[in-house]
């Protein structure tokens, strides 16, 4: 546990070789809490959940072949940063109309834990993986046979559009002279 809510876990168990075969099992999961709270809505720039696991399998009938399938899978979600701004210049704000002064009335050095700031969805980001591979090799005297297969399926989406939007502050009579 750390620094605002964050928790790491990693946990892998490896059972040896047992008989012709070996299995090796990992987990690993992390989660942090936000930078602040965004009361527009209510969730919490800068918070992560994720979780992967594994899962490795050796198959070794003899001297000369080896087997070898993983599996993995990978669960993320994540709702980026927020930055806040600290000044406006002035000749910015009386410049830049009515988002540049709302702005600027937002402005502060110091830390603020709670945000009013809208952005036309939730923000959310997620990321899913499973991927496969099987990789076979034999041995022979002078060469050696080798066949790699694998196969991911990745299903990632963001909710949020700040790669293309500013957002936007909302007006709320005080902020605004």
């Amino acid at each position: 546990t750390g620094n605002r809510g964050y928790f790491r876990s990693v946990t892998s168990v490896d059972t040896g070789k047992f008989g012709d075969f070996s299995v090796k099992l990992s987990y690993a999961m992390a989660e942090k809490d936000g930078n602040v709270t965004n009361s527009a809505h209510n969730n919490s720039p800068g918070e992560t959940e994720s979780d992967a696991a594994r899962v490795a399998l050796r198959w070794t009938p003899t001297e000369s072949f080896t087997a070898d399938y993983v599996y993995d899978y990978s669960k993320r979600r994540s709702n980026p940063s927020l930055f806040q701004i600290t000044k406006v210049r002035d000749l910015h704000a009386y410049m830049g109309g009515a988002i540049t002064q709302q702005a600027a009335a937002y402005a502060s050095r110091d830390r603020k834990s709670k945000l009013s700031f809208h952005i036309s969805s939730d923000n959310n980001t997620s990321s899913d993986i499973d991927a496969h591979s099987l990789t076979l090799e034999w041995a022979l005297d002078n060469v050696t046979f080798k066949s790699i297969t694998a196969y991911r399926d990745w299903e990632s989406e963001g909710n949020g559009s700040s790669s293309n939007e500013f957002g936007s502050f909302l007006a709320d009579g005080a902020t605004v002279l």
